[in-house]
């Protein structure tokens, strides 16, 4: 079955909650940098706070992107923390919640 073409991305703010889909499985590649891969789409994890953005995530099913910043020192509306969800949640890998 083929992969799954990314789908569009949606505004995120702090109050949204977030459901994770699906195991997002991560990696290192052979510079150290932190993969993670879902749905047959791979990523790089792009900055500092990445792992620790996937280490909260990978924890829980679901939260909000405000209590997901706290948890990770950072604010709600660091790009580091939204561009990370925002790749996620394209690839299926967290939807939002009611």
């Amino acid at each position: 079955e083929p992969v799954p073409p990314p789908r569009p991305g949606v505004p995120l703010a702090a109050q949204d909650r977030l459901r994770r889909t699906t195991e997002i499985l991560r990696l290192h590649d052979t510079s150290g940098a932190s993969v993670w891969a879902a749905h047959g789409h791979a990523r790089r994890a792009a900055g500092p706070a990445a792992d620790r953005i996937l280490d909260r995530l990978c924890a829980v099913t679901q939260t909000t992107v405000g209590a997901l910043a706290e948890s990770c020192a950072l604010r709600p509306d660091s790009p580091e923390l939204l561009t990370l969800l925002d790749e996620l949640y394209r690839v299926r890998a967290v939807d939002t919640a009611p």
